[in-house]
């Protein structure tokens, strides 16, 4: 987050002087938005005043005193309210969350730094799946930030380093079990500033699969769900970034968002109060097969084919036909 200059006031400064401030001032404050911009602490800038011109005068004038005129203004402390180098840095993010198994649910997030009517830091965040934003909010109580997510209980306890690029500690929510009761889930948490990928690259292996452009439409089957489904995919211009969803007879699963790289499928959505994961790789009969989770508390795998004609037919049109 960029730093604004402040100006020291001084009587003995001349109109040309008090003008090239002010415009220091507006320069920086115009600065443009990049990934992830540094939050510098705040700068003072003393500016000596200049030698005024000998008058006449019959008494004499009091000398300047070089003590005073050199003495450096005291270095503010650091808090959130004088500083905005207290927190985490505005721009992009990649989150992770780890599930069980190790597996990571990736999703990105933004934040903005903007001042308040009193011209206090406030931070601003909001989650990304592909075109999709929704809106998020975020304490900052240095060094612990607590993001929460409208609608829900789920909420990001973590601490930023000492750079603020990153960010480290729990997802915590509560979901109901098959007894109806009430179970509370603490995944451990952490995120990177400047990291626009949806999940972290894949290391070359020695079994690397070669594989071609991802098809876009697959029929897809679970082990426990129930019902046709399927998925469609679109490959963005790179040839790694995937969008798409996954469909069945009641519902979708939202804008996913992720890669395809090395026959590794990979595509998340996360809401705050959900979150999903696939992960699976082409097989080289060209079908995919991978494992599906709902956060913590719900796992299965699934098995897809690349088929073009790949339709959703409602039972009451199946009993039309005859089947």
């Amino acid at each position: 987050m960029l730093g604004g200059a402040v100006g020291h006031y001084d009587p003995g400064m001349s109109r040309y002087s008090k003008l090239f401030v002010a415009g220091l001032i507006a320069a920086v404050s115009c600065l443009p938005l990049t990934a992830c911009t540094a939050q510098a602490p705040e700068t003072t800038v003393t500016v000596q005043p200049e030698q005024p011109m000998p008058e006449v005068q019959t008494a004499a004038q009091p000398e300047a005193q070089p003590e005073e005129v050199a003495q450096q203004p005291e270095e503010p402390k650091a808090n959130s309210k004088n500083t905005i180098d207290w927190g985490p840095r505005r721009g992009i993010w990649r989150g992770e969350i780890e599930l069980p198994g190790g597996q990571a649910l990736s999703f990105n997030f933004v934040i903005e730094f903007t001042r308040d009517e009193e011209d206090q830091p406030t931070w601003d965040v909001s989650l990304r799946n592909g075109a999709e934003v929704l809106p998020a909010m975020i304490q900052n109580n240095n060094p612990l930030n607590i993001i929460t997510f409208p609608g829900t209980d789920a909420r990001i306890e973590a601490t930023v380093n000492s750079s603020n690029t990153g960010l480290g500690g729990e997802y915590i929510y509560t979901h109901e079990n098959d007894e109806g009761e009430a179970v509370e889930y603490r995944l451990p948490f952490i995120a990177q500033c400047s990291d626009t990928r949806r999940f972290a690259w894949l290391e070359a292996g020695e079994d690397e699969v070669a594989t071609g452009r991802l098809a876009e439409r697959w029929a897809v089957s679970f082990d426990e769900r129930t019902g046709p489904a399927i998925a469609e995919f679109i490959t963005l211009p790179d040839g790694i970034n995937v969008v798409g969803t996954v469909r069945t007879l009641a519902e979708d699963d939202g804008q996913l968002a992720g890669s395809f790289e090395q026959g590794r499928l990979r595509l998340s959505r996360f809401t705050g109060g959900t979150g999903i994961l696939y992960d699976g790789t082409i097989e080289p009969d060209g079908t995919l097969i991978g494992t599906f989770r709902s956060l913590a508390h719900h796992a299965e795998g699934f098995t897809a084919s690349p088929d073009g004609e790949a339709q959703l037919e409602r039972e009451t049109d199946s009993k039309l036909a005859g089947e």
